[in-house]
């Protein structure tokens, strides 16, 4: 059921973006609505599509998709966390800690690496 629930949102996700490059003033509503971390959209997006991918184990379209949030919003903290996951997940703690880093120096909420790995096993394992 989980599955089904990810994919449906990565779907909705894609569909979303094809909307705002077909009318790009869609972008400007962010501004009422906008993150904290960010004000691209896009970048918004691709990070959680990233994640959706990252819930499914799909760890590879998880990487791609984080690669292109940071290509719009090269600092977005949240994409770093991500990639932090992803690293974790891999096992690779030396690439985590690294991503880890970069999310807290662009203002992710201040956590301990060990309270962060403590997370990443609970939510995706």
């Amino acid at each position: 059921m989980a599955q089904a629930r990810f994919t449906e949102a990565i779907d909705l996700y894609r569909d979303f973006l094809s909307r705002i490059k077909g009318h790009p003033w869609l972008k400007w509503l962010v501004f009422f609505t906008y993150g904290v971390y960010t004000f691209r959209i896009e970048a918004t997006v691709h990070t959680e599509i990233a994640a959706a991918h990252l819930h499914m184990g799909d760890l590879d379209e998880a990487g791609s998709q984080l690669h292109i949030a940071l290509e719009y919003d090269s600092r977005y903290a949240v994409a770093f966390y991500y990639l932090a996951v992803l690293e974790a997940l891999k096992p690779n703690v030396a690439g985590a800690e690294q991503h880890f880093t970069k999310a807290l120096q662009n203002g992710y909420p201040k956590v301990t690496f060990q309270e962060f790995l403590e997370l990443v096993h609970e939510e995706f394992k």
